[in-house]
């Protein structure tokens, strides 16, 4: 997040430097599941530092690949990050994503950076992702929908009703969207119950 506090960041890259030398560490002692692991907690934590990044990357990529992973390889990235996801491993899952939409942008890979990033708490990430994956394709229902709801945690009422209202017009099924619009129209009539606005937002959310 560009918001963070100077000493945030700092501290940061000093986690990095250490989740860095454990990495090599556990490298050399052949332990290269845990070598990755703490070489993509390096790369999470070393946003403000390219040079342990770059170092971090190396390590990941020697590692993953003795794991028996292509480290060039997209979809094998993908597939790495959806089993560290379903691990609750959000952050390292973010890195692995964000590896596979480099080497193959697309807006399945963008959402999947967006879904990690925003189940890490890094909100303004997930935003940039989603956004990515609709520049490819400004109609993705799931893009539209899942940005709306992080500009709902970011507090942008008015982009998320917008986001939202073109996600269910795209895809009338999505239960999620549906309900999340109606809540946000729901919290808008009850903070402000004499705005008629707030009222035919609600009624047109109960419409979509």
């Amino acid at each position: 997040d560009s918001r963070e506090y100077p000493q945030d960041v700092a501290l940061k890259t000093e986690l990095a430097k250490i989740n860095l030398a454990r990495a090599k560490n556990y490298s050399k002692a052949g332990d290269h599941a845990l070598a990755a692991k703490h070489a993509r907690l390096a790369v999470a934590n070393a946003k403000a530092a390219p040079e342990i990044s770059a170092s971090a990357e190396s390590t990941l990529h020697s590692s993953i690949a003795k794991l028996g992973v292509n480290p060039k390889n997209a979809e094998q990235r993908k597939v790495l990050g959806d089993k560290l996801s379903a691990q609750n491993r959000h952050s390292e899952a973010l890195v692995e994503y964000q590896a596979a939409a480099k080497l193959s942008p697309s807006v399945a890979n963008h959402v999947s950076v967006g879904n990690a990033a925003a189940m890490s708490g890094q909100h303004m990430e997930a935003k940039a992702a989603y956004q990515e994956a609709l520049e490819l394709n400004p109609d993705s229902s799931s893009a539209l929908r899942q940005l709306g709801m992080t500009r709902l945690k970011l507090r942008d009422y008015t982009g998320a009703s917008a986001d939202l209202t073109r996600a269910l017009i795209l895809d009338q099924s999505d239960k999620v969207a549906a309900n999340a619009l109606i809540g946000l129209w729901r919290e808008q009539v009850a903070s402000r119950p004499s705005d008629p606005n707030s009222h035919l937002g609600l009624a047109r959310a109960l419409q979509v």
